[in-house]
């Protein structure tokens, strides 16, 4: 059975974790080892480029990467598809004096106009590949990527194998950005060859760019009324609603080894929730024949120390500093779970606000804060990412009053 696909505007997606080999450099001499294979198609869905791993294992159900084509009733006015097969191949690397094995070459795709490569592709023999191997994506539909940190290396090079030409390889990940889109950056899975053992060309590292517009269900202005007959206790929630939601590969949160992913492959997508409510903070009871004052403090947003936190739960970072992120890889998502139609994030920043409140007579005053709970699914059987994140959000503290 297929698995699942989503259109995000006129680029569609899938995970796999099915594989035909290519290459590997057993019996080189390579002071590491390397094997390169290639994602099977599903219908129209293609890779964008083969996948490297650092060993010989078969990597069949045992690793995760993109697929992408074209969502045709989606496709923008005077926009072409939003994907293309390449025009041609350049070949970049082949084996030869490696004393590998087996034969393998590796080839760079030539876009069209107008469309990008984002990775490029191994081939068992020397022989170029077919046109149908991968897609190249549309230029809109794109985004700056980065290679793994220098600290990391490459994921394999031919050091100590006697090939004719040195060359390493390099996985390319979505760029740390603090900046706000309705497009996210996401890991497509694919490499770039070196000519050396440093990195290639920061030019060179493209990923997809899915299309997650800002998905806001507004919610309530003001606290609910309450009566005297249902007096809320301190730390109740109301109103509680799912106000936003981001849809993506599991992949943009987890490792592309996750078990739990893999093994939910026919619906490999996870959905991470906002949930707005109103939560009671306190309550000032006057029986008296007079008004009396009382200051109500409260510490909203998050802590700058619970920032690492908050990394953990969910797939989100949440932090004072860079507000909504996707903790693996460092990306925004300011636009998609801002409370406001801006990309502002002052609501996850710490504050501390006091509030003097009258309590009029034979009254009670209740204060409400909003309470911001973030929550992650996987889509496959909607068990839980991770235990949920609350906090206050940064605004000012609502005060609504109860006749006696």
């Amino acid at each position: 059975m297929a698995n699942k696909t989503l259109d995000y505007g006129d680029l569609r997606v899938t995970v796999t974790s099915a594989y035909d080999w290519r290459w590997n450099d057993s019996g080189s001499g390579a002071k590491r080892n390397g094997g390169f294979w290639h994602p099977k198609p599903q219908g129209n869905m293609r890779a964008v480029g083969s996948v490297a791993v650092p060993h010989y294992g078969d990597i069949n159900n045992q690793w995760a990467v993109l697929l992408v084509g074209d969502n045709p009733s989606a496709r923008k006015e005077g926009k072409g598809a939003a994907v293309l097969p390449p025009v041609d191949y350049q070949n970049v690397w082949v084996d030869r004096g490696s004393g590998a094995r087996n034969d393998g070459s590796f080839w760079r795709p030539v876009a069209p106009a107008g469309y990008i490569a984002l990775g490029d592709v191994a081939n068992a023999g020397y022989d170029k590949p077919g046109l149908d191997q991968v897609w190249c994506i549309r230029a809109d539909l794109v985004s700056d990527g980065a290679y793994k940190d220098p600290k990391e290396g490459s994921v394999w090079d031919d050091k100590g194998s006697g090939a004719n030409s040195d060359a390493s390889f390099w996985e390319i990940v979505p760029r740390k950005s603090s900046s706000a889109s309705e497009y996210i950056p996401v890991l497509a899975g694919s490499f770039r060859y070196s000519p050396g053992y440093g990195q290639p060309d920061s030019s060179l590292a493209k990923v997809p760019a899915l299309y997650v517009p800002k998905p806001r269900k507004p919610f309530s202005p003001s606290p609910p009324a309450v009566t005297k007959d249902a007096i809320p206790e301190v730390g109740e929630t109301f109103s509680q609603t799912a106000t936003n939601s981001v849809t993506l590969p599991f992949t943009c949160i987890f490792d592309a080894s996750d078990r739990a992913g893999l093994d939910n492959m026919g619906n490999p997508f996870c959905t991470v929730t906002k949930q707005v409510s109103w939560v009671v903070l306190d309550k000032f009871t006057n029986y008296q024949q007079t008004a009396y004052t009382q200051t109500q403090s409260l510490t909203t947003g998050v802590k700058t120390s619970s920032s690492t936190t908050t990394t953990n739960s969910a797939g989100v970072s949440i932090s004072s500093e860079v507000g909504y992120g996707l903790a693996k890889w460092s990306v925004s998502l300011n636009y998609q779970f801002t409370l406001s139609q801006t990309n502002s994030f002052e609501e996850v920043q710490q504050r501390t606000m006091t509030k003097t409140i009258t309590v009029a007579p034979h009254t009670m005053a209740i204060a409400w804060a909003k309470r911001v709970t973030i929550q992650g699914v996987r889509d496959a059987d909607g068990s839980r990412i991770d235990s949920e994140v609350s906090f206050n959000a940064s605004e000012e503290i609502a005060v609504t009053d109860v006749s006696l």
